[in-house]
């Protein structure tokens, strides 16, 4: 105990030098704290108004587009998909049909009841949101607009459990008294009828569902005898996504700031669960069975490792979150109605579009990359206590000549690592879960979970921080205690 209080104090003594080694130790922390805590997800209020269209925070496709590096070994074949028109797989990931992509050659995981029943309790998700969506056309004297009929449900829809006012700009959401009505909420931003300019709330308007055959898995769309059906608008719907600014050049060469508010460009009609069903009973030739789902997940603050672990497990699946969705289709403009964009705003927001790319599952490198970076920090250590044995040879030349041992030389030396580098792990630590809890708090992470996993990530932290001290300090703890009392006081 001597000698460590005497290492503990030799590390306040020392204080300019051992803050290099606190500095560095706690960038590394911090790193690693991110790495388990704050890059794992995001605050409960992100993207809702996206999760709320789109009903769920993470969508599970039922075909494995997205590479999965393979644990043995495995054959891929090229696939280029055919458009299904019941699900958004073209609207977020058009490159598919453009340009293909590969596919492991696992067996076909059609997303039935048991494997949704799975789904959620691996998950812990709270609930699993089939994707209701038909395709039509919503006709008019001489035009047929494509659209999609989407069905809510109503015990698991967002935007039915809370007051969608936010998003209402004409008229009102669907009610649980309007299941079995045939009535609609439409986008003020989807495609608009040339003749009539936009629907507004009270019209009425014609739709053509076609008829669905599906023949060896696939589905036939028929619209040479469609079922017409009449819907009464009753609801128009805004959904804003961002602020787009930009720097816009004239032709004499002026630039100036140019701002406007985007919004979605949906196509959708929302109706009624049960009134959806009923047309689906009429135009399909078998139950219906979805081909996206979107995963309910209450608490955002882990959902990357929750999607990584889905996607590992289920490799004949796509997983995807919906800020994964919304930054791809923002970088993309994939959703946004540009409509209201001069020529020039809309050229300048096409020069950010990135190449259309083969999509993978990205590899998690946050603990590798934390590794490296402690090994880093540990470096730093070790050069620090090198210095610090030439700078006290005669310091130990007396502990020495005293009756100093030599493992009670190497316990001083290890005590003053052990001291910087839990110091530096504590503060780096705590500079990033302070945010990393409040994000839980946003979540209302049971208080129980939050402090089991902050003690967790301590223990994590730390035991990195004092197993690299422990071993890099060794090389300069044992340089010390080997040196003998003549040999000291011969270079004094």
């Amino acid at each position: 105990m001597v000698f460590m209080r005497l290492g503990m104090t030799n590390a306040w003594r020392n204080i300019a030098r051992s803050s290099l080694a606190v500095l560095s130790m706690m960038l590394a922390a911090a790193f690693l704290t991110n790495a388990i805590s704050l890059s794992r997800g995001y605050p409960s209020m992100h993207s809702h108004t996206f999760r709320a269209v789109l009903g769920g925070e993470i969508a599970v496709y039922d075909l494995p587009f997205l590479g999965v590096i393979p644990e043995g070994e495995s054959s891929w074949v090229y696939h280029k998909p055919i458009s299904s028109p019941f699900t958004d797989l073209s609207t977020f990931f058009p490159e598919l049909e453009q340009r293909g992509y590969l596919q492991r050659q696992v067996p076909s995981s059609p997303l039935d009841s048991p494997l949704l029943a799975e789904l959620q309790q691996y998950s812990g998700a709270s609930g699993v949101y089939p994707r209701y969506q038909i395709p039509a056309e919503m006709l008019s004297t001489g035009f047929r607009l494509p659209v999609a009929l989407r069905g809510r449900d109503g015990s698991l829809d967002y935007l039915l459990k809370t007051h969608p006012q936010e998003l209402i700009t004409q008229g009102r959401w669907l009610l649980p008294s309007d299941e079995g009505q045939y009535v609609a909420v439409i986008c003020a931003h989807g495609s608009q009828l040339p003749e009539q300019g936009r629907i507004s709330v009270g019209e009425v308007i014609q739709v053509a569902v076609p008829k669905i055959c599906f023949a060896s898995g696939e589905p036939g769309l028929d619209y040479d005898d469609p079922l017409i059906i009449q819907l009464s608008i009753v609801g128009q719907i805004a959904i804003p996504t961002r602020d787009a600014e930009m720097m816009i050049t004239d032709n004499a060469g002026n630039q100036q700031l140019f701002s406007s508010r985007l919004f979605w460009r949906l196509d959708e009609l929302q109706i009624p669960l049960s009134t959806w069903q009923g047309i689906w009973t009429q135009v399909a030739d078998q139950a219906f069975q979805p081909e996206q789902v979107m995963l309910i997940v209450e608490d955002l603050s882990y959902i990357e490792d929750t999607m990584a672990e889905l996607q590992q497990g289920y490799p004949q699946l796509t997983f995807q979150h919906v800020p994964q969705l919304i930054t791809k289709a923002y970088n993309q403009l994939l959703i946004e109605d540009l409509t209201g964009l001069s020529a020039t705003a809309i050229e300048t927001l096409k020069q950010t579009v990135p190449g259309l790319q083969q999509g993978v599952m990205p590899l998690d490198l946050r603990m590798p990359v934390s590794v490296l970076i402690f090994f880093n920090a540990a470096m730093i250590m070790i050069a620090n206590m090198l210095i610090m044995v030439s700078e006290r040879r005669q310091e130990i030349g007396i502990l020495k000549a005293v009756g100093a041992r030599r493992r009670e030389i190497v316990i001083m030396v290890i005590s003053e690592a052990l001291v910087v580098s839990l110091v530096g792990a504590f503060v780096g630590f705590m500079s990033v879960r302070i945010p990393a809890t409040l994000n839980q708090i946003l979540n209302t992470v049971s208080l129980k979970h939050m402090l089991l996993s902050v003690v967790l990530d301590l223990i994590l932290v730390s035991a990195m921080a004092g197993v690299s001290a422990v071993c890099f300090g060794m090389i300069p703890a044992l340089r010390m205690a080997g040196s003998s009392v003549n040999e000291v006081f011969r270079h004094e």
